[in-house]
């Protein structure tokens, strides 16, 4: 009897623990519940080649392109794969924009979107990854090209936008 006692005063314990992240003292959900179904919600409708995750007050959108059989000359690849980045970063912006903006993200406390973009190619994959803060996305024109995206990144923000190159030459 005590130790059935004691297992069942465990098991709640630690149910209440797990739970703790999700709600709030007054018993409301929390922005931490919210965002992991807002999260889950968006990978369960998602392409196979689009991934998202968060981290603290982060969203992170991943995404990858495949060039296929193409054989590209290293220095022809490695602009390849930053077209390829590029264009990938401008189709999630586009997606964001059209999806109704960027009100739920402020509405879940998040701060922040990371583009982590991958092309793989030639049985190696390159890496870009910029980081954007809600007003800087906000502040985007309605239609962007990829030469404008590409100048405001490289130019205006003297690539202060990339956080990460990870790519073999």
């Amino acid at each position: 009897m005590k130790y059935s006692l004691i297992i069942t005063l465990l098991f709640a314990f630690f149910q209440s623990f797990s739970q703790q992240d999700y709600l709030n003292n007054d018993g409301t959900i929390s922005n931490y519940a919210k965002r992991q179904l807002f999260v889950n919600a968006l990978n369960n409708n998602s392409a196979k080649n689009i991934r998202y995750e968060i981290e603290q007050n982060d969203l992170f959108i991943i995404t990858a392109k495949d060039c296929g059989e193409e054989k590209y000359a290293p220095e022809k690849m490695q602009k390849f794969a930053m077209l390829s980045s590029f264009d990938q970063l401008k189709e999630m912006i586009s997606i964001l924009e059209n999806n109704g903006g960027y009100d739920i993200y402020s509405e879940l406390g998040i701060e922040n979107i990371v583009f982590k973009t991958n092309t793989i190619c030639m049985q190696t994959t390159r890496r870009y990854h910029f980081k954007f803060s809600l007003g800087e996305l906000r502040a985007f024109p309605e239609y962007m090209d990829i030469k404008e995206l590409f100048e405001y990144i490289t130019v205006t923000k003297k690539n202060e936008n990339i956080i990460l190159v990870k790519n073999e030459l």
